[in-house]
């Protein structure tokens, strides 16, 4: 059933705000971490037994579905910048006549964007249906895996890769991702930022996480979701939820930076 995207906290950003630099990336390095890519999902696929049998069931029922987002920018993030990204999750979007949801069982955890998640052997699992995406359902944008980068929340995230196990050759699309990751800074992708309370901690926390500098945009935009007290306490509670326990006073001090 197809129905109405849920009623989220959304907070709508200028759309003349200034944009980061989106160099065209060239075919053959592309190709490159496509292959890169593409090893290093094998190599999950290999090493967690859990992941391993749900990519062989949505094969088995002619499922296609590509990684979107985080996972995807880590590798990139090794490539371009000899990072050692750890990725604690894997999204990954999917369509096809069967529900990825089905594929992944009831003991999975529904997500308030329709898609649900469990907990593989060494990763966590994230997975809906290409209608389901949020930014799809809510402005009727095409149903294809490439609108996805542009719905994407953090221009670093706007990148989609298509796993050999389903299209038969790895491949990446994305639209800015590759040059944010160079350029090493935090930036909006999509003009409504979802959730914004746990939208400023999670740019604090990636900030921080990636080593990148937040941009204009986000600087503002964190300013103006702490404005109170109890949106500041959220964004406190946001920190010590999702941060490494490593980075969370790191986190914390970059966010009081921000607001002065």
């Amino acid at each position: 059933m197809n129905s109405s995207p849920p009623i989220l906290p959304i907070k709508i950003l200028p759309i003349l705000r200034p944009r980061p630099r989106a160099n065209l990336v060239s075919p053959l390095l592309l190709e490159h971490a496509a292959e890169y890519m593409q090893e290093r999902f094998n190599a999950l696929i290999y090493s967690d037994q859990l992941f391993s049998v749900h990519i062989e069931a949505m094969c088995e029922k002619k499922i296609n579905a590509v990684v979107f987002g985080g996972w995807a920018r880590d590798r990139i993030n090794e490539l371009v910048n000899s990072a050692n990204s750890i990725s604690n999750d894997i999204d990954m979007v999917a369509s096809g006549e069967h529900s990825v949801v089905d594929v992944l069982g009831e003991d999975a955890i529904p997500t308030v964007f329709g898609g649900c998640g469990r907990r593989e052997s060494t990763i966590y699992f994230d997975a809906w249906d290409l209608p389901n995406t949020y930014h799809i359902k809510r402005h009727s944008l095409d149903l294809k895996f490439e609108t996805l980068p542009l719905t994407a929340d953090y221009t670093f995230n706007s990148v989609i890769f298509k796993p050999a196990q389903f299209f038969g050759k790895p491949s990446i699309f994305e639209i800015g991702a590759y040059s944010a990751i160079q350029d090493k800074i935090v930036e909006f992708q999509a003009n409504e930022v979802i959730l914004p309370t746990i939208q400023a901690s999670r740019a604090i926390n990636l900030s921080v996480k990636l080593n990148f500098e937040l941009s204009h945009t986000v600087k503002s935009f964190i300013r103006e979701v702490c404005e109170n007290k109890i949106s500041l306490d959220e964004v406190l509670l946001g920190l010590e939820r999702y941060c490494s326990s490593n980075l969370i006073a790191i986190a914390k001090a970059k966010l009081m930076n921000t607001l002065r």
